[in-house]
C-alpha cells in the first residue's frame, strides 16, 4: 500500500498552492525581506519572531504569545490598521494557526513560512486554537504559497523527529478508518486515503525533503477531514499533552501509534482481523522496525522512561475511549477489550532498545 503516488508539488499545485524551498540563508533572507511592503506578519516572542526582525530585517507587525482566539481577534484589528493584503504565518504551529485563521476571517491571502517541521498539520486547513481553557479546531483557507527554510530546518533535530513521527502516526490513523469500515460500515475517502499514504511514504524516507514532503502532504489528506492523519494514537497524545507540555506533539504521537499497534496487534480477536497498511498480526513489529531505521527510538524511549509519565499514562489509558468517541477508533472497542495498560506499556518500552 506505500507505493509512491505523484509528486508533491504537483499533488499541493492541485490545491492552489506554490511550495518554494531555500537552503541559502542569505537568498532566503532577501526573499522574505521584499515581502515587507505587503505582508502582514504574524510570529512569536521566541525565536522566529527575533530571527525574523535579525535577519530578515523586518519589524513583525504581531508576535503571540499564545495561540488563542483573543490574539486572533487582535490580530484582525492590526491587520485592518497595517491596510496589508496577504497573511503570513512565521514559525512555529503557534505563530502559523493563529496566521490561518485571521487570514481565513478576514478574507486575506495566506502565505506560511514554517521555521521547524514538527508536526502534518502546518498547512492543513484548519487551526487549533484556545478558547477559553479549550481548544478548538477551527476551519482555515489553505495557503496560496508555502516557504521553507531547509537551512533552519536542519538545525532543527528535535524537530524534524517529532515531525517525522506525527506523519508516520497516519498509519494506525488508517488502520482506525478500515476498522470503523469493518465495524461500522464506514465509508473510505479514496482521495484522502490516497494523499495520506503518499505522506506515510516520504516519512519512511530519510532526508529534510522527504520530510517536507510527508508533512506538506499530510496537511492535504486533511481536506475534507483530519480523519487519516488522526486516529487513536492522537487520542492517546491529547490528554498526555495537557499534563506533559515539554514532549512535542509529534514526539506525544509516536508514543501514541505505539500502544495503538501494540493494542491492535496483541488484544485484537481474530474474528476482527483485516488489514490496511500493515496487517493487525505484525503493525506493531513493523512500526518499531521502522521507527528503529529512521533513529527515531530514542526520543520515544526519553518519554517512556520517565517515571512521572508511565504513572500518568496508567491514569489516563483506562478513560482512552472518552476522549473522542464520535470518531470510532481502536479505542471505541474498550472497556470490552480489557487491555492490561501496564503490560502495554512495558511491551512498547522494551521494544525500543
Amino acid at each position: 500500500m506505500l507505493e509512491r503516488k505523484k509528486s508533491p508539488r504537483r499533488l499541493l499545485h492541485r490545491f492552489g498552492i506554490r511550495l518554494e524551498t531555500f537552503a541559502n540563508e542569505g537568498k532566503f533572507a532577501d526573499e522574505v525581506g521584499e515581502l515587507a511592503e505587503s505582508c502582514f506578519f504574524v510570529s512569536d516572542k521566541g525565536f522566529a519572531g527575533s530571527y525574523l526582525e535579525r535577519v530578515c530585517g523586518i519589524e513583525c507587525f504581531f508576535r503571540i504569545e499564545r495561540e488563542d482566539l483573543e490574539n486572533v481577534k487582535i490580530g484582525r484589528r492590526l491587520l485592518r490598521s497595517s491596510k496589508k493584503e496577504v497573511v503570513c504565518g512565521f514559525g512555529g504551529g503557534r505563530a502559523l494557526d493563529v496566521a490561518k485563521r485571521i487570514a481565513t476571517e478576514e478574507g486575506k491571502s495566506l502565505l506560511l513560512i514554517p521555521t521547524a517541521p514538527s508536526h502534518n498539520g502546518i498547512i492543513s486547513p484548519t487551526a487549533s486554537l484556545w478558547k477559553g481553557g479549550k481548544k478548538v479546531s477551527l476551519y482555515c483557507k489553505y495557503p496560496e504559497r508555502v516557504i521553507v527554510p531547509f537551512h533552519l530546518w536542519k538545525k532543527a533535530t528535535r524537530h524534524q523527529k517529532a515531525g517525522r513521527l506525527d506523519a508516520i502516526g497516519s498509519v494506525t490513523a488508517i488502520h482506525d478508518v478500515f476498522l470503523a469500515k469493518k465495524l461500522i460500515g464506514e465509508r473510505v475517502r479514496r482521495k484522502s486515503l490516497r494523499l495520506s499514504l503518499t505522506g506515510i511514504h516520504f516519512a519512511c524516507k530519510k532526508g529534510e525533503k522527504n520530510l517536507m514532503n510527508a508533512l506538506l502532504l499530510g496537511g492535504v489528506a486533511m481536506e475534507e477531514s483530519s480523519r487519516y492523519c488522526s486516529g487513536s494514537e492522537h487520542e492517546v497524545e491529547k490528554p498526555l499533552s495537557r499534563i506533559f507540555p515539554q514532549y512535542f506533539h509529534g514526539e506525544l504521537v509516536g508514543v501514541g501509534f505505539l500502544v495503538s499497534s501494540y493494542v491492535y496487534q496483541s488484544y485484537l480477536p481474530e474474528s476482527l482481523t483485516f488489514e490496511s497498511v500493515f496487517s493487525n498480526s505484525q503493525i506493531f513489529e513493523k512500526l518499531v522496525r521502522l521507527v528503529k531505521l529512521l533513529d527515531l527510538n530514542d526520543v520515544l524511549l526519553r518519554i517512556l522512561n520517565d517515571g512521572k509519565f508511565k504513572e500518568e499514562f496508567l491514569k489516563l489509558m483506562p478513560k482512552i475511549h472518552r476522549v473522542r468517541p464520535e470518531r470510532f477508533t481502536l479505542w471505541n472497542l474498550l472497556p470490552r477489550l480489557k487491555v492490561d495498560w501496564r503490560e502495554v506499556y512495558s511491551g512498547v518500552e522494551s521494544s525500543l532498545p
